[in-house]
């Protein structure tokens, strides 16, 4: 199995597909070629806040309120949803049936690449 992060550059444009295997860490995944990482929760981690001092890249990691009980969405959390949303139309992107990460990620490219051209020719 693989995880599928997606970083969005800031016009919700889907600015870079990584896959990794399910069992590395998410939060060793990240991959910052954004200058910022709105991240949640599970990536509050010394290593990736010493990479960011190193590589230039702010991290805003995204908490509840304290006084907060059940479920809220936090902010931005819809453009991820919604291109996650886009990239199970796709039938090879439902379920993860691809034994290797970069043929994953060249399905993820080229659903995207569909997507892109049907909006350029339909606007």
């Amino acid at each position: 199995m693989w995880k599928k992060n997606i970083e969005n550059a800031r016009r919700s444009w889907l600015a870079r597909p990584s896959v990794t295997p399910s069992t590395d860490v998410e939060w060793a995944a990240v991959q910052p070629l954004l200058p910022r990482a709105a991240v949640d929760g599970a990536y509050d981690r010394t290593t990736l806040m010493d990479k960011a001092a190193t590589l230039d890249f702010v991290v805003e990691v995204v908490r509840r309120h304290e006084q907060q009980t059940g479920f809220a969405v936090p902010p931005r959390r819809w453009v991820v949803e919604r291109t996650f949303g886009w990239m199970v139309r796709w039938r090879r992107l439902v379920r993860d049936y691809e034994p290797r990460a970069d043929v994953s990620e060249a399905m993820i490219h080229i659903a995207m690449s569909g997507l892109l051209l049907r909006r350029i020719a339909h606007p």
